[in-house]
């Protein structure tokens, strides 16, 4: 393997996610290679942090009922574009690709705000978070989409920026049996940002929106994800 090739599998090999064969390759140029390799100091300091992560925020039962029924009422008051305020949204909650347990998001028009005013309540380490990006980025490269991997990786590197950011806030997002898998960040200004992979893709008018809850508060829908080479981002 080249240099480059063996710094693309830093974050398997420090979380011991690499094949025997591959782990060998890694540790034989590691010991040859005269060459300067930060990515598996840095990557390696984080295993102790994931280990001391707080723990996973376990969606409740009703979340997902809770956001749809909040879609549908904002689709009921929501007219669709070019069209009289009569005639609501065409989407609705039957024709949505079936959404992820956590984060929340449901398709709906195509007409919203990028910015969250209200901070979720999760909360987990950004150097944690970055070693999770960069597994998540070689875990869509062994599938063979490059296309896909650099979209990932773009919009990892946004998120990333807000979360280190004084007093904001980042999250580890994933869905039932890890279907899908993402991050989101949101700074003390407001400002956001979230990637996310393996969404089903979808079709005519529909899109996916991102939905917040702060505390016992209902559903707030805060942006549309937009979608490209598997990818959805906001």
């Amino acid at each position: 393997m080249t240099h480059d090739e063996i710094l693309e599998l830093a974050a398997a090999y420090v979380l011991g996610a690499l094949e025997h064969s591959e782990e060998q390759a890694v540790r034989e140029h590691l010991a040859t290679c005269d060459l300067p390799h930060p990515e598996f100091e840095e990557l390696g300091s984080v295993v102790p942090v994931l280990a001391e992560a707080l723990e996973p925020v376990e969606p409740s039962a009703d979340l997902r009922e809770r956001i749809m029924r909040a879609a549908a009422r904002d689709l009921e008051v929501r007219p669709a574009p070019g069209a009289p305020a009569s005639a609501a949204g065409t989407a609705t909650p039957a024709d949505a690709p079936t959404a992820p347990a956590y984060p929340p998001a449901a398709p709906v028009s195509r007409d919203r705000r990028r910015r969250f005013w209200a901070r979720p309540a999760w909360a987990l380490t950004a150097a944690a978070a970055v070693a999770l990006a960069v597994l998540g980025v070689w875990n869509v490269r062994l599938q063979g989409d490059l296309a896909a991997a650099q979209a990932y990786r773009d919009h990892v590197e946004q998120v990333l920026a807000i979360a280190r950011q004084q007093g904001s806030a980042i999250a580890i997002l994933a869905g039932d049996q890890g279907q899908n898998a993402g991050l989101a960040a949101v700074g003390a200004d407001g400002a956001a940002a979230m990637v996310l992979r393996g969404l089903q893709p979808t079709t005519g008018s529909q899109v996916y929106e991102a939905w917040v809850i702060v505390g016992n508060s209902a559903p707030v829908p805060v942006g549309e994800l937009s979608m490209r080479d598997g990818v959805a981002y906001l």
